[in-house]
Formats: C-alpha cells, sequence, structure tokens
C-alpha cells in the first residue's frame, strides 16, 4: 500500500471507533522495518448533550482532552494486508 492508503485507513478507523469526532489531522506516518505504517491522527471528540427543551435539538460540543480538547492516536497497519493492528494514544515526551 501507498502512504495516501495508509492514512485513510487510519482516519476510517478512528472515525468508526470514536465518533462522533471532528478536525481529524494527520500527524505523523512512517512505513517502519517491521513493515507496518504507524499513522499519528489527532481529531476532537464530540458528545452529544441532553435533547434541549425547545424541540429536542443535539447541540454537539467539544470534550477536554490531555492536550487540550484534542486526542492523540497512534495506529499500527500491517503493509501486506492493510489490516489495523493496534490503536494506541501517542504519548509525547
Amino acid at each position: 500500500m501507498d502512504i495516501k492508503q495508509a492514512v485513510r485507513i487510519a482516519k476510517d478507523h478512528i472515525s468508526e471507533l470514536f465518533g462522533p469526532v471532528a478536525s481529524l489531522r494527520l500527524e505523523e506516518v512512517s512505513l517502519e522495518h517491521d513493515d507496518s505504517w504507524y499513522v499519528t491522527i489527532s481529531f476532537v471528540r464530540l458528545e452529544q448533550e441532553e435533547p434541549a427543551s425547545l424541540g429536542g435539538i443535539l447541540e454537539p460540543v467539544s470534550l477536554p482532552g490531555k492536550f487540550g480538547n484534542r486526542d492523540y492516536k497512534r495506529v499500527e497497519i500491517d503493509d501486506a494486508t492493510a489490516r489495523v493492528m493496534s490503536i494506541a494514544v501517542r504519548e509525547f515526551n
């Protein structure tokens, strides 16, 4: 697979697993010696508020995280199979 495919797979999985999310950003990407792509994606998690008394409209709100409102996840994707092997919290030193 190429870099664009790896990023697309990572973004799709983040959206499916952590949704609803907004503002997905590519932060890092690399193909390592173990033939895995490591793609770091940041995003803002959205939660739905309780229905308002006026019409039951749901308003998305962002939840504060460790780095402001953004979460950072590192997605490992097998290069040969395009299978997501893991998703981990991206730690910064």
